[in-house]
Formats: structure tokens, sequence, C-alpha cells
């Protein structure tokens, strides 16, 4: 528009003589908007758009507006006309069109959609793309905008349809709305089932999909993600129409059927339901009545022994206890067998106690039965426990009771060396090191958000962190009461950076956890590596 045309002044002012500019509700882009009314006996509110003729691509949008007034669908706000006018020195573009009563936009910033209201919002929209569709024209602009309420109907706009291929070029940049496609200033059907899958998620979390950017902070990388909140069957859908190629995106016909087949995704939405083949090894033991009563069951030990180890057959397979073994099949047989292996036992005895003895660099090499006047007579000697732990224990004896014998040097020695083996996870220790935040990104809840904020709200957010200190999977924790500050929180934490934490000298990944706490007109986050 004209810098020096301020539009509250047009107010009461005629265009062609026969519109009155009644009320000034606002701009956009494509031009001024104003109430009117409709000339005849029975005066009809109505909506004026108003753009001046001197600018680049008035043109074409006018003949846009000339096209769209052929158009009759029950789901399209309906164009009256359109024509030329004047404003004092501005020569200007108008079309009248229906006047809505609400618009989505208006709705969302307190709060989101329910799923019935989803449901009913979904089917009339793609009707209506369809209809344009098959026309040769592209919507262009799919955003609760433009998403509208005219009596008891849901209408899309009319007054910005294009046809389908046409180079578009961008006055205003691009839109979270815009398909990646249109950067090249190309628009067809599918870059209207992106705006779709966008809206849906706005209208459903109060918030866009979560994007994937490129390092340059410019384009896009891959598909976007869309937030967990979101219920089926439209996080289906949703992920149709987000597919960065739009060759591979949901048609139309596509997204209603999905739309309309919420059992087949249902099953599909836990994904965390592979737990669920283990159940039936855990279901027994809830449904022991018809279970137990069936005599076929017990001899069925394939699975069982696994899952049930103590139960009453357990024990009778195992014959290899020593102590049962005896009793079951006597004395006789073993008393021959036993013989030699006490004599062996004795030996490796032995041969045990005198390593201990060269090992403690004792002078004195008496026999096994005299260690204990030894321990009275020289406490300086390493004290040998007794002989029953000497097999295993033997490298324990020397922890537990050096506290006893305080001027033992030698006696600690040899036993430092034994103890130096585990120094590795030491080492791993004392080399690792805590990562740090880098870059932190705060949320901004809209300012009415905020008002509606009665104490504090509580979001918890977990992140998985790669070794270049880049957030792979943000998830909840504790998602709090709001669906609006928690997806808000968790749209933050992906934009965080980190110092990447320290193995070895090397960079590791970590966990890490942000507590969000959104008060009125203040937020703060709490970052803790909880997985370093």
């Amino acid at each position: 528009m004209n810098e020096n045309v301020i539009p509250a002044a047009w107010v009461g002012q005629l265009i062609d003589r026969r519109f009155p500019l009644l009320e000034w509700l606002g701009s956009a882009e494509s031009g001024e908007i104003f109430r009117t009314e409709l000339p005849g006996e029975a005066s009809q509110k109505a909506a004026i758009r108003l753009l001046p003729d001197n600018i680049e691509g008035a043109q074409t949008q006018f003949d846009d507006w000339a096209q769209a007034e052929g158009l009759s669908h029950p789901h399209l706000l309906r164009i009256f006309e359109s024509g030329h006018g004047r404003i004092d020195e501005t020569e200007l573009f108008y079309v009248v069109m229906e006047l809505p009563d609400e618009a989505l936009s208006q709705l969302l910033p307190t709060r989101a959609l329910t799923r019935d209201e989803a449901r009913e919002m979904l089917p009339p929209v793609l009707d209506v793309l369809g209809f344009l569709h098959a026309k040769g024209l592209v919507h262009g602009h799919v955003n609760p905008a433009n998403i509208l309420v005219v009596g008891d109907h849901l209408k899309l706009s009319a007054d910005k349809l294009q046809q389908d291929g046409r180079f578009r070029k961008l006055s205003a940049g691009m839109s979270i709305y815009d398909a990646p496609e249109i950067a090249g200033g190309r628009l067809s059907p599918a870059s209207d089932i992106w705006s779709l899958g966008v809206t849906l998620v706005e209208g459903l979390t109060q918030l866009p999909p979560i994007w994937n950017i490129a390092p340059d902070g410019h384009s896009f990388t891959g598909d976007p993600k869309v937030p967990q909140f979101v219920p089926e069957p439209f996080a289906t859908v949703a992920r149709m129409c987000l597919r960065f190629d739009p060759s591979t995106r949901a048609t139309l016909a596509e997204l209603d059927r999905a739309l309309s087949a919420p059992a087949t995704r249902a099953s599909s939405i836990p994904g965390a339901r592979p737990s669920a083949p283990p159940p039936p090894a855990t279901v027994p033991p809830t449904a022991p009545p018809p279970e137990a009563k069936t005599p076929p069951r017990p001899p069925q030990p394939p699975a069982p022994p696994a899952s049930f180890t103590p139960a009453a057959s357990a024990p009778s397979p195992r014959p290899p206890s020593p102590r049962t073994a005896p009793a079951a099949l006597g004395n006789a047989p073993r008393p021959k067998l036993s013989l030699p292996v006490i004599i062996g036992a004795i030996a490796l005895l032995a041969v045990i106690i005198a390593a201990v003895v060269v090992r403690s660099h004792k002078s004195q090499p008496p026999p096994a039965p005299d260690q204990e006047t030894q321990t009275a007579s020289a406490p300086t000697s390493s004290p040998a426990p007794p002989p029953q732990p000497a097999p295993k224990p033997a490298a324990k004896a020397p922890a537990e009771t050096a506290p006893k014998p305080t001027p033992e040097p030698q006696a600690a020695a040899p036993e430092a060396k034994p103890q130096a083996a585990p120094p590795p996870p030491v080492s791993g220790r004392t080399a690792s090191e805590k990562g740090a935040v880098a870059d932190r990104v705060m949320p901004e809840p809209s300012s009415k958000a905020s008002q509606t904020i009665r104490g504090k709200v509580s979001v918890k957010v977990r992140l998985s962190v790669d070794s270049e200190g880049k957030v792979t999977d943000a998830s909840f924790d504790s998602p709090g009461p709001s669906r609006y500050f928690s997806n808000l929180a968790l749209q933050a934490a992906h934009k965080w950076r980190f110092k990447p934490a320290q193995s070895n000298g090397q960079p590791a990944p970590s966990e890490w956890t942000l507590h969000f706490e959104f008060r009125r007109g203040n937020t703060d986050v709490t970052p803790v590596e909880v997985k370093p």
C-alpha cells in the first residue's frame, strides 16, 4: 500500500459508488480488508479487499479474483464481485466476498482443536482442495488464517487462488506453511498438501512441526517431525503430508482413506509395543486356574524351565547337587573315591601354603600346623589367615588382616602388585569429563498464553546428545499439564547445543534433562547431565 495512505481514514468512503467502507478489518500481503455491505434492499454484510493497481503483481492478482468469481463450492468462500475503483488519487483493484465469522487463526492463541473438531475440519478442506485441483488451480495459502467459519459452514478462502505450476514470486518471503519447493517459485497441488499438514499439526498442538534445519540455518535436511502429542489418525495424516519430496506426498484420496481408517493405525501407534510378544510367557502366571487344570501344560517344559526355574519340578532334575546325591545313591562307592581326593587336596594345600610362605619372603619354612604360633611370635611377618580359606582367600587374606600388623611394608608391597591389575577402570574414571551447555535456546510463549498461567507450568525434557554435542532425540520425562507449553519446550530443546562429554580423552555421547518452568512473563530452564 501507499505509505501516505492511512486505511482507517478510508472508513466512510465508497468504492465504485456502491460498496461503503464501514470498518477496517486489517491488512494482508494482497491488500487492505474492510467490512462492507452488498447493495440491495436486504443489506448483507460482506468483506472487501483493496489493492493498489500500480504495485507489482496487482494485475495478476485481479485476474485470479475474476476467475474465482465463477467458482461455486459449499466449502469455498464465495466471491461476489471484483472490479476497479478509486479513493482520492489512489487507483484500486477490489474484490467483494463473504464476511467470515471466525478464522482458525483466531482460535489457536487461546486453545488447540479437539479431536472431534479436527475430524470435522479435515473432510471439508480435503473436499474443496480436490475441487480446486480438478480445475487446475492451487490454493497456495492453506493456513489457519484462511480456514474460515461462515455461519455453520467451514470454508476455505478463495481470493488467492493460482494456476497449477505457475511461477510464484515471494514478495514477503517464505512462511512456515510454504512447501520447500516454493522457494524455487513452483506451485503444485502437492504444495497444498504440505501446507495442510503444517496447519493440522498447529491446529492440534498450537505449534508447527519440528523442522530438521540444515547447518546453514536456511534449508531443510529431511521430513519434519510430528510432535508426539498429535493423536491418531491425525499424526499419520500429517506425516503423509509433510514429506520433503513433493512426489512422495500423499494424494487427497490417500489422506481421506487414512482419516477414515483409524483402527489399522491405532495398532501402529504404540511403537514401544515390541514388548507385546513376551507377554505370552508372562501371561500364564495371571491365568493359572485354566492352565493348571489341564495336565498337558506341565509336560511342556521346553519353555517353562526358562521362565519357571523356581518351580517344584526344578529340584528333581538336579542330581548334581552333592548333598542329595549321597542320600539317594548310598555311601559305599563314595568313600573310595573321596580318599584320593582328600589326599590330593592336602597336597594342594601344602603347595599353596609353601607358595604363600615364599611370596611373603619368610625365612622360616614351618609346616602348616605351626602357623598359629608364627602369627603370635612374629607380628612383622605377613599375617596369613587360617588354612581353610587358603585356596581363594589367599589374595583377600592380606587385605583383611593388613590393619592388624602396622609395621608390614614388605607384605603390603606384594599385595599392591596383584591389585595393580585394576588401574584401567581407575584411569577411565579420571579421564572422563562431563559435558557442558554450549548454546541454550529459550522457548518464547505468546503473551496471551503467558497470561493464562497460574503459578508455574513445569515440563521435563530428556535429550540424547551425540559426540559432537548435537541433540539427536528429545522426549518428555514429564510433559506437564499443557500441550502448548510442553510442545514449546520440546521445540526449544531440539535447538540446544552442548560441549561433548569426554571419555578417555575422546568426545562421547551423553544424556541430559531440561527442566522448564514457565511463569507469567518469565521462563526458566535447569539443565542436568544424567548420563555422561
